[in-house]
């Protein structure tokens, strides 16, 4: 996944650490095993070495994560494309985990179906899962890219370590924001995603941290643009515009399900990387068969992949896509993480620290050629504000209301010129 001639300008790879200035990232290719460990960080470098096995647990936990992420995500986006990156959220968010404590811990630990892992744990599994994904993949290009941007002065030290140690990372200071990070993450995603940061002061936050995944990847067996022509497509609402269907028989990956059939498409010479297709059957919708997409019907229908003579006709399409994942994530049981009332335990970051928003965007355009891809997500982290020291002697006239906060209502106002009178 992780090309082992290391781009000098995006280092240590999957990780959003905490350094003043350190750059992050690793992508798929070739190149020289010592270039390769002394440019990952220090974890990753030694998982490598020693050939660490990745624990399923971690891939499982972001399966499941990712299923119950885009299953949320179903109910109010269903009716257009969507398309998520699980690993880059995931990701990031796991990032957020070694700052978490008590019941944001534990909120935290349900939506990313962690399952009772703690942060030291989860980051060593991550260094195994990182060190399993650099290795050569020809005609594949796979970037996972992170920066953080904080104030120094708020972030704390174990945090900058265990994302130092762990993950690596490109970063700066929130001086600059959003324009620095929006910069960053296009310039990460090839111009794919030009902006991930919403246009807002930042003057109140602490830190962003940025996930940044771009994939390019040519196919094994690649579709002949000649034989690409105009055919209809069945949209949900009944109607059928023409749209441009590329078309092959190839020799590759069929299942024959219940109630669909699927296709594994491999990308580069060594099919490590593959684009998976599930087609409803005739009679079935495709909700009917979302009812059906959970993690362990994937496990399940992982190893049915057959080798098959297919004949098969794929439309060409592009889409981009955009979400803020505040409630999807508190849907899935990590709300409180997002209390600005003192209520979120963020303390491993700063103190009084909280999420101040998830915003996910990805980018994919499929063609004869092969499939690029890319995903970022960008999350803030702000403070409860601290009260500031203040003396109040009412020793002259002065102003009063009685309120009811609850709607709003002024019940009584006025002026006290003479308490006595």
């Amino acid at each position: 996944m992780f090309r082992k001639k290391i781009n000098p300008h995006i280092l240590p790879l999957l990780g959003a650490g905490v350094v003043l200035m350190a750059t992050g990232a690793c992508s798929s290719g070739g190149g020289d095993t010592d270039s390769l460990t002394a440019d990952l960080p220090r974890a990753v470098a030694d998982a490598y070495d020693k050939h660490t096995t990745v624990d399923p647990k971690i891939v499982q936990a972001n399966s499941a994560f990712g299923f119950s992420l885009f299953n949320e995500l179903q109910k109010t986006d269903g009716a257009k494309n969507l398309f998520i990156s699980p690993t880059s959220v995931s990701l990031a968010l796991q990032i957020v985990f070694n700052g978490a404590g008590g019941d944001t811990k534990t909120g935290m630990d349900k939506a990313l179906s962690l399952s009772g892992a703690t942060a030291s744990e989860l980051n060593a599994m991550n260094a195994a899962l990182q060190a399993s994904l650099v290795s050569a993949t020809p005609d594949v290009n796979l970037t996972i890219a992170n920066g953080l941007w904080f104030k120094a002065s708020a972030v704390k030290p174990d945090f900058v370590k265990a994302n130092t140690d762990y993950y690596g990372s490109e970063l700066g200071t929130i001086v600059g924001l959003p324009q620095t990070a929006n910069d960053w993450v296009s310039k990460k995603t090839n111009g794919k995603i030009p902006t991930i940061l919403p246009d807002q002061d930042y003057s109140s936050t602490v830190a962003v941290l940025v996930n940044a995944i771009y994939f390019k990847g040519a196919w094994t067996n690649k579709f002949d643009a000649t034989k690409t022509a105009d055919s209809p497509f069945a949209l949900l609402d009944g109607t059928t515009p023409s749209v441009k269907m590329m078309q092959q028989q190839v020799t590759t990956g069929y299942y024959q399900g219940a109630n669909f059939q699927a296709v594994k498409l491999p990308y580069g010479k060594e099919g490590k990387l593959n684009l998976y297709v599930f087609l409803p059957s005739a009679g079935a919708s495709l909700s009917d068969f979302l009812k059906t997409l959970t993690p362990e019907n994937w496990s399940s229908w992982m190893p049915k992949f057959g080798a098959a003579l297919v004949t098969l006709k794929l439309p060409r399409f592009k889409t981009t896509y955009s979400v803020a994942l505040k409630n999807p994530l508190t849907t899935l049981g990590m709300g409180i993480a997002f209390d600005s009332t003192g209520k979120a335990d963020l303390s491993g970051i700063a103190e009084g620290a909280y999420i101040q928003f998830v915003q996910h965007k990805t980018f994919v355009e499929v063609n004869e050629e092969g499939t690029e891809a890319a995903g970022a997500t960008g999350i803030g982290i702000g403070v409860t504000s601290v009260p500031t020291p203040a003396t109040m002697t009412v020793d002259h006239p002065f102003f009063c209301a009685i309120r009811d906060d609850k709607t709003g209502a002024i019940l009584f106002m006025g002026t006290i010129v003479n308490p006595n009178q």
